[in-house]
């Protein structure tokens, strides 16, 4: 019994030297970590800080446009637009007598038609017959809708002729499925094409008719000839195929667009 706690005595030194060992000691010398409650708050102070930064910049992007003249809102702008691209297609300026007008121009678009030279070969035309078809099936341009899928991207008027012209001009209740698809093709006008700062308003819209081209196969948009832009002019439609050169002098403007198709 004796000898038991003389062991025991022993060993509680070495035992108390294993915890001291063991236990993380509480140093002077080591820096205090943050905790968690003051990480979480560092976080949500730069969240703040980011959220006023953005808020900041969009009054701020707001007070530009707000400076900004009026855009194709203004009905006068939209109206002189519409004015340029009828001048382009139709040698007129009265845009609200050319939703019936079609013809080929012998450009390789096949047959172009209405008030922003909607095309049987660039899948734009073949679009608002689709659209106005939802809104009206029973339409004298429905039985031609295989066709037009038919010839999307060429030149061709097979199964179009020679009904399609007449049932094009017939048809009355076009006008608004065509006011939408213009709208729709012409919508964004908050960039100028080309990457032209120096276009107007309706020279953007009026750029956005003539040269939109629509591709066959992806049924996207693209400028097939962006990389023309601004370098010539066209004349009235009879002579479209003389390039006038632009002048130093000339403000860019729907005459500088690509061919229109």
């Amino acid at each position: 019994m004796k000898r038991a706690g003389v062991l025991f005595l022993a060993a509680v030194p070495v035992i108390a030297t294993g915890f001291y060992l063991v236990l993380p000691s509480d140093s002077a010398d080591a820096p205090p970590g943050p905790s968690a409650t003051a990480a979480q708050a560092a976080r949500e102070d730069a969240k703040d800080r980011a959220e006023e930064k953005r808020d900041e910049e969009r009054a701020e992007d707001d007070a530009v446009v707000a400076d900004l003249p009026a855009g194709l809102a203004a009905p006068a702008k939209k109206e002189l637009a519409q004015r340029l691209v009828a001048s382009a297609e139709h040698s007129t300026t009265d845009w609200r007598t050319t939703y019936g007008a079609i013809e080929d121009e012998d450009d390789g678009c096949g047959y172009t038609a209405g008030i922003i030279g909607f095309c049987t070969g660039t899948h734009d035309l073949l679009m608002l017959v689709e659209a106005y078809t939802e809104d009206h099936p029973d339409n004298g341009l429905a039985s031609y809708l295989p066709a037009l899928r038919k010839v999307d991207g060429t030149d061709s008027h097979e199964g179009l002729d020679p009904g399609f012209t007449a049932a094009w001009e017939a048809e009355g209740r076009f006008r608004r499925s065509a006011r939408r698809r213009r709208r729709s093709v012409t919508g964004s006008t908050s960039s100028p094409p080309c990457g032209s700062p120096s276009w107007t308003v309706s020279g953007r819209w009026a750029s956005s008719c003539t040269s939109t081209r629509w591709s066959s196969t992806a049924r996207t948009r693209t400028r097939a000839a962006s990389t023309r832009c601004g370098s010539t002019r066209w004349s009235r439609r009879r002579h479209r195929r003389r390039a006038v050169p632009r002048r130093s002098s000339w403000t860019p403007s729907w005459t500088s667009a690509a061919r229109p198709c």
